[in-house]
């Protein structure tokens, strides 16, 4: 009888489709219910990343009954779902609490309402993948994955999370002969060596590749101290967490 009870309502569930920005892939999937709600709120709670994403990868593969694997997804891509899945399921809307710090250094926590709808995932149109780093050699990216992220180690120092997210995106490096060096195939170590031996030009050309990436992004006005602002929300953590601005 127990387990009757507990799919009796699965039945009654509507499903709906979407297609991915990146991947392109065509994705059936289900709302939410409170079991993957519960997920999620416990995740935000713990106000850790690496939860949050693994998080996010359960909800996903519970709503699209395993037939998606989150992990391997670009991050727009999985932003992107998860925000349909999202639409579909508790509200059209997300209300992330905003910490502002005023001129005069007080703080304060102020509630904004974003209609889902509106959130977009936008791309710089200098965005490129492919980057030459002289007139010889250049490389070729892919896209941070919900992998990499969960990958990411707490106590390693900023610097070093940053050289490890550049390493897991490099997918192949070329040169002018014709020689081609996929990143998956060579050790960790020597493409540490690799992005180690560039200039700071050659180096912003691959931090450009991350600043410029598709991604969400909303601008949303608030009012405080009877004066209109404006905050710019980024990725998921911003839209259904707890981001923070300074006034300039």
């Amino acid at each position: 009888m127990t387990a009757k009870l507990s799919t009796l309502l699965s039945s009654q569930v509507s499903t709906y489709e979407t297609v991915l920005p990146i991947s392109k892939q065509s994705v059936k999937y289900r709302p939410f219910t409170v079991k993957e709600e519960k997920i999620l709120l416990i995740a935000l709670e713990s106000d850790n990343e690496n939860e949050v994403a693994m998080a996010i990868e359960k909800i996903i593969t519970n709503c699209t009954d395993g037939t998606v694997e989150p992990s391997t997804l670009a991050l727009a891509d999985v932003e992107a779902l998860f925000l349909a899945l999202r639409a579909k399921s508790v509200a059209n809307r997300c209300e992330p609490i905003l910490t502002y710090t005023d001129e005069s250094g007080k703080v304060h926590h102020i509630q904004l309402t974003v209609d889902i709808d509106t959130i977009e995932i936008t791309t710089d149109p200098d965005h490129t993948n492919e980057i030459r780093l002289t007139d010889t050699v250049a490389i070729l990216m892919r896209y941070p994955t919900l992998r990499n992220t969960n990958q990411i180690n707490p106590n390693q120092k900023d610097t070093e999370m940053m050289f490890d997210m550049i390493a897991n995106c490099i997918d192949e490096i070329h040169d002018d002969t014709g020689n081609v060096w996929k990143a998956d195939e060579i050790s960790k170590e020597e493409i540490h060596a690799f992005i180690e031996s560039m200039n700071e030009e050659q180096f912003s050309k691959i931090l450009n590749f991350f600043k410029t990436m598709p991604q969400l992004i909303k601008e949303v006005e608030f009012e405080v101290n009877g004066k209109k602002e404006t905050v710019t929300l980024r990725g998921l953590q911003d839209f259904f967490g707890s981001p923070s601005v300074t006034s300039q």
